[in-house]
């Protein structure tokens, strides 16, 4: 079964045990843009992309994937 990136972005936040306030917090964000983007409303920007893949030590994003 494949995941999409919003999919993937949301199993690796709870393999972590956070709340979206903290992934939020600790990429200094707002819950609501997590939210955004685990609900693929809005597409994270590159440096968001580096942080929460940081802060989550897993890859979500795949690299240069055609942008």
């Amino acid at each position: 079964m494949m995941l999409n990136e919003a999919e993937r972005l949301i199993f690796a936040r709870k393999r972590r045990k956070l709340s979206q306030g903290e992934l939020a917090r600790q990429i200094g964000s707002y819950q609501t843009r997590i939210s955004r983007l685990e609900n693929a409303q809005s597409k994270p920007t590159e440096q968001e992309k580096l942080l929460i893949q940081q802060v989550l030590n897993t890859p979500i994003w795949a690299l240069a994937a055609g942008e």
